[in-house]
């Protein structure tokens, strides 16, 4: 009988567990990550990514590959923002941002954006230099 209590606490240790290494709230991390994906679309400024500049729909699509490739390795927003729009996998040169003529890297503008996105900031304003 208490083998079968061990088995069963086991099963459900096994099955609680976040799957394919996704966090504990999987919802609210693919709710900020699509978020955080819209915003870098909607922002209306440029990327540059090893020394190439890019729009930001066309950044938005090369970090939702980067998502889809690393998806099992990313458990939290902070994963994406950090493995799938901080730098480059190839070079490792950081990603710039610039908005309203202010630069910045990447994941220090994003890691912004989801602290006001966390916070229930009503501010819709898709830019970093204000």
């Amino acid at each position: 009988m208490r083998a079968w209590w061990v088995i069963m606490l086991l099963l459900l240790l096994i099955f609680s567990a976040a799957p394919y290494g996704r966090s504990a709230e999987p919802g609210r991390t693919d709710k900020e990550i699509v978020h955080l994906l819209d915003y870098i679309e909607q922002s209306g400024c440029s990327f540059n990514r090893n020394g190439d500049v890019y729009s930001a729909a066309r950044a938005r699509e090369h970090i939702q590959q980067k998502y889809e490739y690393l998806k099992k390795k990313i458990r939290t927003t902070e994963d994406f923002i950090s493995y799938a729009a901080t730098r480059s996998s190839i070079t490792g040169s950081s990603y710039q941002v610039v908005c309203s003529g202010v630069a910045m890297k990447s994941g220090d503008w994003l890691l912004q954006e989801l602290a006001r996105f966390r916070g229930g900031n009503p501010d819709t304003s898709h830019s970093s230099g204000e």
